[in-house]
């Protein structure tokens, strides 16, 4: 939930600048970075380097660091070159070094966690996903936000926008499944959901809070063969509700825009 704070002058024209309380954390302004794919993690151990230590410390003065998307595990890697991942001891280590640079210079940043799923990039089609591997799936994604709370991240953002694996559960005319994830377009993404927000609590500097954000972009639909009204058919099933309880509720939870 977004708290919001008056400025020091009434008259204060600089709203961007006013500090904000933004799920568990407390923004000293209203600038976020998003997350940007950067394609120069260590291509041996797709680790993070000292350059993106120096990255994301150069953009710590920002209210809030949305780190780029990261492999939740080595079967959810795309065909991106050099991302990097949050599955192993090693990334976990390097990843700690980004956190504690950005946190020396007063900042506060975030892990998007990232599956890319079938069929992206060039190739043959791959066969679809079982019920037990999507069931891994879930697993991974649970496992990978304990890993960013061991990497000393702020909080975690789950990706469920553009084209990949959770959008495209959550997509009509790409799930064609006939079990229950099919049945229920909306139950992979719950799932998830559920299984990051299970370990989530306490992973900021505000453990009675939330330190979970869903990101989504249900108007990027449009571009696979949806109209508007199909569209606007989607958040009722793709807007989790979790068992938990426990999902974040930063500045735009979800977008469910039609234009």
């Amino acid at each position: 939930m977004i708290h919001h704070q008056q400025g020091n002058q009434p008259g204060d024209l600089r709203p961007l600048l006013r500090p904000v309380t933004l799920g568990g954390l407390e923004l000293p302004n209203r600038v976020v970075m998003a997350p940007a794919t950067r394609c120069r993690a260590d291509p041996a151990t797709l680790t993070v380097t000292g350059r993106h230590a120096a990255y994301y410390a150069q953009r710590a003065s920002a209210g809030l660091i949305v780190a780029e998307g990261t492999w939740v595990s080595e079967q959810a890697a795309g065909r991106y070159p050099d991302v990097p991942g949050i599955y192993s001891p090693a990334q976990v280590a390097a990843w700690r070094q980004v956190t504690s640079v950005v946190h020396a210079v007063g900042g506060r940043i975030v892990l998007q966690l990232w599956h890319t799923g079938a069929g992206f990039g060039p190739g043959p089609v791959p066969a679809a996903l079982t019920a037990a591997d999507l069931r891994a799936v879930v697993r991974d994604f649970g496992t990978a936000a304990g890993r960013a709370r061991q990497a000393g991240f702020d909080g975690v953002e789950i990706a469920a926008n553009g084209t990949y694996l959770l959008a495209q559960s959550l997509h009509p005319r790409l799930n064609r499944r006939r079990d229950g994830y099919g049945a229920d377009r909306g139950r992979l993404l719950r799932e998830v959901t559920d299984a990051v927000a299970a370990v989530a609590t306490g992973l900021n500097r505000y453990p009675d809070r939330d330190a979970v954000a869903l990101r989504q972009d249900l108007a990027s639909y449009l571009g696979h063969g949806l109209t508007v009204a199909d569209v606007r058919l989607l958040p009722a099933g793709a807007i989790p509700r979790t068992t938990s309880g426990k999902l974040a509720r930063w500045a735009c939870k979800a977008r469910a825009t039609s234009s």
